[in-house]
């Protein structure tokens, strides 16, 4: 297997493990808040907790990042100059695969949030949540919450142009650059998640534009990659992930590690041959946009009245598979438009289907 179909069997390898991820950091289980952990007896309640931060609160928190790195490394992917006619193709692809979809799956979240509060709690209070929230910016604050990663890597394409001249002229400085304000922290909050798409998405474009496969990179360190990841997670996830003060310092430095040593698992399924069903991967993009709206709460409700909430076993398995009941329900739905609605799913998917 040549290098160049290792490196995007890889990249499809990823996609669906990773939008798991996303399902178990939407799906915290019960109860909602943690409490403080007493390290010197930890109880069984304990134990619990750190199992879940452990997994949505640290673990699963690489999977975005390392979208963003996938798709800035196809971003300019096979590209032999840069100029304005190829920057306006680029971007006439992402308002079929990108935009359309946002705009679609926003909308139809905001109408059910609207028809929500206006049947359960009348007109005035839907006046005020539209006020409170901001009339013109509905579609800028995403109220479906994986909307973000999709708005954020519209504008990193938008400013494509940017990152690829940061790159020619200042080459692995400009990388330097955007990792150092990844790295810093801060409190405003817009800019969280937007440093993370320019850094990650920066990370791939830099790899691409030199000529540099990400594949072969992480072999070369791969046992580096492996003990260092799994140190930063198990040091990160006793401060809470990007919960903490501390945790939030030693945050950026686990996602760097945990996304490159999940490239190089992947990389290593590949050459061994083991493959994820096309159907998976084709259906990422619908599970990554449906599982929140109430799928994922429906699965946890449905789960804990099933196994009820009255011992540890029961608390274990409801948290372990409301995520699994959630993506399945998806990947059921997604079969359905395809078989019967193909053309409703293009679209609904941004011509992924």
């Amino acid at each position: 297997m040549q290098h160049d179909e290792i490196k995007y069997n890889v990249f499809d390898w990823l996609r669906f493990p990773l939008i798991v991820f996303v399902v178990y950091i939407h799906s915290f289980g019960e109860p909602k808040e943690v409490g403080t952990i007493d390290f010197g007896s930890l109880s069984p309640m304990d134990f619990y907790n750190l199992f879940r931060i452990s997994i949505s609160h640290v673990l699963t928190h690489i999977a975005v990042p390392t979208f963003f790195f996938i798709s800035g490394y196809l971003f300019f992917g096979k590209l032999e100059v840069w100029n304005k006619a190829v920057y306006l193709d680029k971007l006439k692809r992402r308002v079929r695969t990108l935009l359309i979809p946002y705009l679609i799956w926003n909308t139809l979240y905001i109408l059910l949030t609207v028809q929500s509060i206006s049947r359960h709690e009348g007109l005035d209070a839907l006046l005020a949540f539209l006020d409170e929230k901001g009339w013109l910016l509905l579609y800028w604050k995403v109220y479906l919450v994986p909307l973000w990663y999709i708005r954020d890597l519209m504008v990193v394409s938008l400013l494509s142009p940017l990152i690829y001249y940061l790159f020619k002229h200042a080459r692995l400085f400009g990388l330097f650059l955007l990792l150092v304000c990844y790295m810093v922290p801060t409190d405003i909050k817009f800019l969280i998640p937007l440093k993370t798409a320019f850094f990650f998405f920066g990370f791939g474009a830099y790899l691409r534009l030199h000529k540099a496969d990400p594949t072969t990179f992480t072999e070369k360190y791969k046992y580096a990659l492996y003990i260092l990841a799994f140190l930063l997670w198990i040091i990160d996830t006793r401060f809470d992930g990007h919960n903490t003060t501390t945790g939030n310092l030693i945050y950026p430095f686990f996602i760097i590690a945990g996304s490159l040593a999940m490239i190089n698992l992947a990389t290593t399924c590949v050459r061994k041959g083991w493959q994820i069903p096309r159907f998976l991967i084709q259906s990422t993009f619908f599970v990554y946009v449906s599982h929140e709206i109430m799928i994922t709460d429906f699965s946890g409700i449905l789960l804990r009245h099933v196994f009820g909430q009255d011992n540890m076993l029961s608390l274990y398995a409801s948290y372990l598979l409301a995520p699994v009941l959630a993506v399945t329900v998806c990947l059921l739905l997604y079969a359905f438009l395809k078989r019967f609605f193909p053309k409703t799913c293009t679209i609904l998917t941004g011509q992924r289907a």
